[in-house]
């Protein structure tokens, strides 16, 4: 991230995937083959890869990456659902993932 470059070092910037997470208002914009064609193929597909999460687990990676202490040793890495924080990986914090 190049904003991390350029800001001093005891400034953490991270950028975060903002989540997918399954509602009901999703359900209500589709009709006929539109709602369909996203309540019973690309949404559970969307579950099954990771893509889509569930209303609790949708604000998990942005909450932990804003207060864990060693994910605030480093900065300028990007994080989401699918590459969440590494924490105790055994290496020095600018090491993990």
């Amino acid at each position: 991230l190049a904003l991390a470059r350029r800001l001093p070092p005891h400034v953490v910037i991270h950028s975060l995937h903002p989540a997918i997470a399954q509602t009901q208002e999703k359900h209500e914009r589709f009709e006929g083959p539109q709602k369909y064609l996203f309540t019973y193929i690309l949404q559970p597909l969307a579950k099954l890869l990771g893509f889509m999460q569930s209303e609790e687990d949708a604000p998990k990676t942005q909450i932990h990456v804003s207060t864990h202490p060693s994910v605030q040793a480093v900065s300028g890495r990007y994080y989401s659902s699918l590459s969440p924080p590494l924490v105790k990986c055994g290496k020095q914090a600018e090491d993990c993932g």
